[in-house]
């Protein structure tokens, strides 16, 4: 590729003004814009007209002084590599092949003299740094690019060129530390020499978040899971304080970064606990359940202390994950498994402690529903025990849980029946609010398992959940005398569900008691 000399441009333009200096950020300014149109793919066909016209303005910028030459020098030959890197990029993109195979059968340069230009006035503009280290790491040649890298987090610590490509390639840098150690001596020293303007000081930061992540990355995947807790939760840490010292950066971006690192965080102290746990902890003997149904394993002392402290880290780390981006999926799905965990492994009262702790933090309305029965589960044990206070303590709870289970979630046949079940069996009291949740149930089951498309598992799952509904409100209606309305609901459940023998005897003690009474009048 032919360079234009310095002389060459300062004749393009022999006169110093004020524009001259325009016109080198302009430049600077339109090779930024190609890389941005680069990025996507519908303005591909701009990217090279863009590129030559930096290049006119960069060669318009020719000045009098070595520093202003060399700056529109750099800023001219680095428009000139995006646009060739750009053709290689268009080749391999319409010929179906890898940037390397592209630029060996093009006409153009080729990689080694688009590399070479760029680094013959690399030092000089960070933009440059950031186009050559970009084209090396795409290209794979991760040594040359770190070396790229480092020279350039070194000569131009502020810019956001530069952190620009170190963000997008963070996870293919073989050495994270490295870059980590480069910026913390230079936000030292900037700190030193001036008061750091709050945008750069976030820049910087936000950069070594993504490479603490990649720290933690390489020793997730060498099993090193407590140092991959360590430096995840240290990049989420670093996402934080970047957001507050200068909001202007991609926040969205920067919440997803910050969800993210915590969810690698929480599933680090998750293999940590299993781990613990030992290579058995799926299984489970029925010797481990306790009477009230409980699937707690007997585990000595210091082992369930030891995964209980993970689990609870797992637990702190899904729901910061939350807390950074609302309704994160990946948080979610975290804490669903350590509930499962809990339940497996360490028994239903530690399981329902979870859920209660978790489920006021999000919309979930399985995890309300979880926690009811739990809460109803572990309260059946209590009374099985004689413990008819806390016995009634947990049934409020799970009452409270199902009754927020059903805010959020108000068309769930089965949640809606459960909820009246607990005033009905569990709290008795206010049974007129049980009956109309079992009128709703009845209705909404029934409502679904109407619709000609609704598929298998969801009809059998409403059917089931509508016909409990039916049998505990003919149940409700014989307790309370009302033995027509109880006949007719018990009539109409057993020709739905003639296999169903709760339903058959409730019927017989229905009919039997409409018998007692007839006979007794006559």
């Amino acid at each position: 590729m032919r360079r234009p000399t310095i002389l060459a441009l300062a004749l393009l333009s022999p006169f110093a003004t004020a524009t001259q200096q325009t016109d080198v950020d302009g430049g600077l300014a339109l090779v930024r814009q190609a890389l941005d149109q680069q990025q996507e793919l519908e303005l591909w066909t701009d990217v090279v007209p863009t590129t030559e016209q930096a290049k006119a303005m960069l060669a318009r910028a020719g000045v009098r002084g070595e520093g202003d030459a060399a700056r529109a020098l750099a800023g001219y030959v680095t428009a000139d590599a995006v646009g060739a890197w750009h053709q290689v990029l268009m080749d391999a993109n319409l010929g179906g092949t890898d940037v390397n195979t592209a630029a060996e059968q093009s006409r153009g340069p080729g990689i080694d003299g688009i590399v070479a230009s760029l680094t013959a006035v690399e030092g000089t503009l960070p933009i440059t740094s950031r186009v050559l280290a970009n084209i090396l790491f795409e290209t794979q040649d991760y040594d040359r690019a770190t070396t790229v890298l480092a020279a350039a987090l070194e000569r131009f610590p502020e810019s956001a060129d530069v952190h620009d490509v170190a963000r997008q390639w963070y996870g293919f840098h073989p050495s994270p530390r490295s870059v980590i150690s480069t910026l913390d001596g230079a936000l030292e020293r900037i700190a030193t020499e001036r008061a750091i303007d709050a945008e750069v000081a976030s820049r910087m930061i936000t950069t070594q978040g993504h490479f603490f992540h990649a720290d933690g990355l390489l020793t997730y995947n060498q099993n090193d899971l407590a140092n991959a807790a360590a430096n995840f939760e240290k990049a989420a840490r670093h996402f934080s304080t970047a957001d507050a010292i200068h909001h202007g950066l991609d926040t969205f971006e920067v919440a997803r970064m910050t969800a993210e690192s915590w969810n690698y965080a929480g599933w680090s102290h998750y293999y940590l606990a299993v781990n613990t746990l030992g290579e058995d902890a799926a299984a489970l003997d029925d010797a481990t359940r306790t009477a009230g149904g409980s699937r707690e394993r007997v585990l000595d002392t210091e082992t369930k202390d030891a995964v209980l402290v993970h689990m609870q880290n797992s637990e702190r780390a899904f729901l910061s994950a939350l807390r950074a981006r609302h309704g994160d999926e990946g948080a979610v799905l975290g804490l669903t498994f350590v509930g499962s965990f809990y339940k497996d492994n360490l028994g239903d009262d530690l399981c329902r402690d979870f859920f209660a702790r978790i489920a006021p933090r999000a919309t979930e309305a399985s995890w309300w529903n979880n926690l009811g029965f739990l809460a109803r589960d572990t309260g059946v044990a209590a009374e099985g025990r004689g413990e008819d206070e806390r016995a009634h303590e947990l049934y409020e709870q799970a009452h409270a849980a199902y009754a927020r289970c059903i805010e959020l979630a108000p068309d769930n046949s089965r949640w809606v029946n459960d909820t009246g079940l607990m005033l009905y069996y569990h709290l008795n009291r206010d049974l007129d609010v049980a009956e109309t949740h079992f009128k709703n149930a009845w209705q909404l089951g029934r409502d679904v398992c109407d619709n000609p498309f609704v598929d298998q598992d969801t009809f059998d799952e409403n059917f089931m959940a509508y016909t409990d509904a039916m049998l505990n409100l003919a149940r409700l209606y014989n307790d309370q005398g009302k033995l027509d309305e109880a006949k007719k609901v018990a009539d109409e459940l057993v020709e739905l569900a003639p296999e169903r023998p709760d339903a058959q005897m409730t019927k017989r003690v229905i009919d039997a008691k409409i018998d007692a009474g007839a006979t007794s009048e006559s």
